[in-house]
């Protein structure tokens, strides 16, 4: 849950929480204290939440990739810079196209 998204739902509760309150007791007091609880049980929930994702154990690997292959980005690059020192086709990096080095943000340099 993203904190901006907590935020405006936690507003909302508290705004709901407010108008029930007041129309239920007429009370300005009754509904400033009904706000504070409303709005310290739902900070204590995100907290708990929040402490819930640091500790938990994640249950299956978050790449697509097995566990057991340990094979990362750096060596697939470098694996495909051998081949093609020894003039041989790399098997995962492909050849820039004009069309889609276009659509890139940053344009390559001119000069190295």
């Amino acid at each position: 849950m993203y904190f901006p998204q907590f935020l405006v739902g936690m507003s909302a509760t508290t705004i709901g929480v407010a108008i029930w309150a007041y129309l239920a007791t007429g009370s300005i007091w009754a509904t400033l204290g009904w706000s504070a609880l409303t709005l310290v049980v739902l900070q204590a929930g995100y907290f708990g939440l929040v402490i819930r994702l640091l500790f938990r154990r994640p249950s299956e690997p978050s790449d697509a990739r097995s566990p057991t292959d340990s094979t990362s980005m750096v060596d697939m690059v470098l694996e495909d810079m051998n081949l093609i020192d020894r003039g041989m086709q790399p098997l995962r990096s492909k050849r820039a196209e004009r069309k889609t080095v276009s659509r890139m943000r940053s344009k390559p340099m001119d000069k190295n």
